[in-house]
């Protein structure tokens, strides 16, 4: 696996366009793209712990410009991808990216939470790859969905990186049992220290569930064990 790129040395107003696994992808001019790459492509921080099987279905929570995304078309060509992105910078990147390189991927420009409305972010002030929502200076309005909606149906995995936005999401998952509507979850959870009572009970529900739970490269894998052939 090769990665190609020129030294950034600072945010760009203008995109990049880099090469990935023989396609060409647009990025944030950006540092922290690189380290997407490098933690998504040559880590392969999201490949999962078990096999999964060769067709089924992705809903990626935070797909950003779609890295991640690639990633699982790569490994899995006969699943379904549906993307959630709230930022518009980042939701333009990614359906330019997903159209460009040929993937059918339904494209969801919103933020999860746990309910269906508006929420605000700081679209102008923060950086592309980290966005807080509904403190002061926000200034973009985006469309929110509930989490339970997008899981009342089955998923083969959903990956959710969502920066910090994930811990009342989490809470009203544990308490409506909605978690199980995919077998595989893989997670960056934000700041856990300050989230412990969560966490403790985000491990209770998916251990009483029969799933594994693992962290790795900074990301938290809760699977039910692989169904023998």
């Amino acid at each position: 696996m090769r990665l190609k790129w020129k030294k950034w040395s600072a945010p760009a107003a203008e995109p990049v366009l880099v090469q990935i696994a023989g396609k060409q992808w647009w990025l944030h001019n950006e540092a922290s793209s690189q380290d997407l790459l490098r933690e998504i492509w040559i880590m392969q921080c999201y490949r999962p712990r078990i096999g999964l099987p060769q067709q089924g279905r992705l809903l990626d929570l935070g797909a950003n410009t779609g890295m991640a995304a690639a990633w699982f078309a790569q490994q899995y060509p006969g699943w379904q991808l549906t993307c959630v992105e709230p930022d518009p910078a980042n939701a333009g990147l990614l359906q330019r990216n997903l159209s460009g390189n040929g993937l059918a991927a339904r494209l969801l420009q919103a933020a999860v939470a746990t309910e269906s409305g508006t929420k605000w972010i700081a679209a102008s002030a923060a950086g592309a790859l980290n966005k807080t929502f509904d403190q002061p200076g926000t200034d973009q309005a985006v469309q929110t969905l509930n989490i339970n909606d997008l899981l009342q149906q089955p998923w083969s995995l959903v990956k959710m990186d969502i920066e910090g936005a994930e811990w009342p999401i989490l809470e009203h998952m544990i308490h409506t049992g909605s978690f199980t509507a995919s077998p595989y979850w893989v997670m960056e959870l934000h700041q856990p220290e300050q989230h412990s009572h969560t966490l403790q009970a985000l491990r209770q529900a998916f251990a009483a569930k029969g799933y594994t739970i693992e962290t790795a490269s900074g990301l938290w894998h809760f699977y039910l064990p692989e169904k023998p052939h």
